[in-house]
Protein backbone atom coordinates (compact mmCIF):
# COMPACT_ATOMS: atom_id res chain seq x y z
CA UNK A 1 0.00 0.00 0.00
CA UNK A 2 1.46 3.33 -1.01
CA UNK A 3 1.99 6.29 1.29
CA UNK A 4 -0.51 8.31 -0.76
CA UNK A 5 -3.27 5.78 -0.08
CA UNK A 6 -2.43 5.65 3.62
CA UNK A 7 -2.57 9.45 3.77
CA UNK A 8 -5.87 9.49 1.87
CA UNK A 9 -7.41 6.94 4.23
CA UNK A 10 -6.13 8.86 7.26
CA UNK A 11 -7.58 12.06 5.85
CA UNK A 12 -10.92 10.34 5.24
CA UNK A 13 -11.03 8.94 8.78
CA UNK A 14 -10.15 12.36 10.17
CA UNK A 15 -12.88 13.99 8.10
CA UNK A 16 -15.40 11.40 9.24
CA UNK A 17 -14.44 11.95 12.89
CA UNK A 18 -14.79 15.71 12.40
CA UNK A 19 -18.19 15.26 10.80
CA UNK A 20 -19.43 13.03 13.61
CA UNK A 21 -18.09 15.52 16.15
CA UNK A 22 -19.93 18.39 14.42
CA UNK A 23 -23.20 16.46 14.47
CA UNK A 24 -22.77 15.51 18.14
CA UNK A 25 -21.92 19.08 19.09
CA UNK A 26 -25.06 20.37 17.36
CA UNK A 27 -27.20 17.72 19.05
CA UNK A 28 -25.74 18.53 22.48
CA UNK A 29 -26.41 22.23 21.98
CA UNK A 30 -29.97 21.42 20.98
CA UNK A 31 -30.46 19.26 24.09
CA UNK A 32 -29.15 22.03 26.34
CA UNK A 33 -31.38 24.63 24.72
CA UNK A 34 -34.40 22.30 24.85
CA UNK A 35 -33.78 21.88 28.59
CA UNK A 36 -33.56 25.68 28.98
CA UNK A 37 -36.86 25.99 27.11
CA UNK A 38 -38.56 23.51 29.45
CA UNK A 39 -37.26 25.48 32.46
CA UNK A 40 -38.64 28.70 30.97
CA UNK A 41 -42.04 27.10 30.37
CA UNK A 42 -42.09 25.96 34.02
CA UNK A 43 -41.11 29.49 35.08
CA UNK A 44 -44.02 30.89 33.09
CA UNK A 45 -46.49 28.65 34.92
CA UNK A 46 -44.87 29.45 38.28
CA UNK A 47 -45.22 33.19 37.60
CA UNK A 48 -48.92 32.78 36.83
CA UNK A 49 -49.46 30.66 39.96
CA UNK A 50 -47.53 33.08 42.18
CA UNK A 51 -49.39 36.12 40.87
CA UNK A 52 -52.75 34.39 41.42
CA UNK A 53 -51.81 33.47 45.00
CA UNK A 54 -50.59 37.01 45.72
CA UNK A 55 -53.72 38.52 44.17
CA UNK A 56 -55.87 36.28 46.35
CA UNK A 57 -53.98 37.41 49.46
CA UNK A 58 -54.36 41.04 48.40
CA UNK A 59 -58.10 40.52 47.95
CA UNK A 60 -58.36 39.14 51.49
CA UNK A 61 -56.36 42.06 52.89
CA UNK A 62 -58.60 44.49 51.01
CA UNK A 63 -61.72 42.89 52.47
CA UNK A 64 -60.28 43.08 55.98
CA UNK A 65 -59.40 46.74 55.46
CA UNK A 66 -62.92 47.50 54.27
CA UNK A 67 -64.29 45.69 57.33
CA UNK A 68 -61.99 47.69 59.60
CA UNK A 69 -63.09 50.94 57.98
CA UNK A 70 -66.78 50.03 58.28
CA UNK A 71 -66.25 48.99 61.90
CA UNK A 72 -64.49 52.29 62.64
CA UNK A 73 -67.40 54.20 61.15
CA UNK A 74 -69.85 52.17 63.22
CA UNK A 75 -67.85 52.63 66.41
CA UNK A 76 -67.72 56.38 65.84
CA UNK A 77 -71.47 56.48 65.19
CA UNK A 78 -70.97 57.64 61.60
CA UNK A 79 -73.79 57.01 59.14
CA UNK A 80 -72.51 54.80 56.29
CA UNK A 81 -74.09 56.99 53.61
CA UNK A 82 -72.46 59.86 51.70
CA UNK A 83 -68.73 60.44 52.26
CA UNK A 84 -68.15 57.29 54.37
CA UNK A 85 -69.69 55.24 51.57
CA UNK A 86 -67.38 56.97 49.07
CA UNK A 87 -64.39 56.05 51.28
CA UNK A 88 -65.47 52.40 51.26
CA UNK A 89 -65.96 52.50 47.47
CA UNK A 90 -62.48 54.01 46.99
CA UNK A 91 -60.96 51.34 49.21
CA UNK A 92 -62.71 48.62 47.21
CA UNK A 93 -61.54 50.14 43.91
CA UNK A 94 -57.95 50.44 45.14
CA UNK A 95 -57.95 46.84 46.38
CA UNK A 96 -59.27 45.58 43.05
CA UNK A 97 -56.75 47.68 41.12
CA UNK A 98 -53.89 46.24 43.18
CA UNK A 99 -55.19 42.72 42.53
CA UNK A 100 -55.50 43.30 38.80
CA UNK A 101 -51.99 44.82 38.58
CA UNK A 102 -50.57 41.78 40.36
CA UNK A 103 -52.30 39.41 37.91
CA UNK A 104 -51.14 41.51 34.96
CA UNK A 105 -47.51 41.45 36.15
CA UNK A 106 -47.74 37.67 36.44
CA UNK A 107 -49.04 37.43 32.88
CA UNK A 108 -46.28 39.71 31.57
CA UNK A 109 -43.61 37.66 33.36
CA UNK A 110 -45.12 34.43 32.04
CA UNK A 111 -45.24 35.82 28.49
CA UNK A 112 -41.57 36.77 28.74
CA UNK A 113 -40.63 33.28 29.91
CA UNK A 114 -42.78 31.67 27.21
CA UNK A 115 -41.12 33.83 24.56
CA UNK A 116 -37.67 32.88 25.85
CA UNK A 117 -38.68 29.20 25.71
CA UNK A 118 -39.67 29.62 22.06
CA UNK A 119 -36.36 31.35 21.31
CA UNK A 120 -34.41 28.59 23.06
CA UNK A 121 -36.28 25.92 21.10
CA UNK A 122 -35.58 27.67 17.81
CA UNK A 123 -31.91 28.18 18.69
CA UNK A 124 -31.69 24.47 19.54
CA UNK A 125 -33.11 23.52 16.16
CA UNK A 126 -30.67 25.89 14.49
CA UNK A 127 -27.74 24.43 16.45
CA UNK A 128 -28.63 20.89 15.36
CA UNK A 129 -29.00 21.98 11.75
CA UNK A 130 -25.69 23.85 11.91
CA UNK A 131 -24.02 20.67 13.19
CA UNK A 132 -25.27 18.74 10.18
CA UNK A 133 -24.15 21.50 7.83
CA UNK A 134 -20.68 21.59 9.42
CA UNK A 135 -20.49 17.80 9.05
CA UNK A 136 -21.45 18.02 5.39
CA UNK A 137 -18.91 20.78 4.82
CA UNK A 138 -16.18 18.74 6.49
CA UNK A 139 -16.93 15.71 4.32
CA UNK A 140 -17.14 17.79 1.13
CA UNK A 141 -13.88 19.50 1.94
CA UNK A 142 -12.16 16.15 2.57
CA UNK A 143 -13.54 14.79 -0.69
CA UNK A 144 -12.30 17.83 -2.59
CA UNK A 145 -8.89 17.59 -0.96
CA UNK A 146 -8.68 13.90 -1.83
CA UNK A 147 -9.71 14.57 -5.43
CA UNK A 148 -6.84 17.04 -5.70
CA UNK A 149 -4.23 14.49 -4.63
CA UNK A 150 -2.39 12.10 -6.95
CA UNK A 151 -4.16 9.08 -5.40
CA UNK A 152 -7.50 10.77 -5.84
CA UNK A 153 -6.81 11.67 -9.44
CA UNK A 154 -5.67 8.10 -10.15
CA UNK A 155 -8.88 6.76 -8.56
CA UNK A 156 -11.05 9.23 -10.46
CA UNK A 157 -9.22 8.37 -13.69
CA UNK A 158 -9.88 4.65 -13.14
CA UNK A 159 -13.54 5.26 -12.32
CA UNK A 160 -14.23 7.30 -15.45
Amino acid sequence: MSLAIVMAVASGVSALAGAVGAVKQGEQQQQALDYNASVERANAQNQINASQATAQQQEQVGRRQMGDIAASFGAAGVDASGSPLAVLADQAANSELTRQITLYRGKIGAASSTNQAAIDTLEGQNAAQAGYLRAGGTLLSAGTNFANTKAGQDLIGKAF
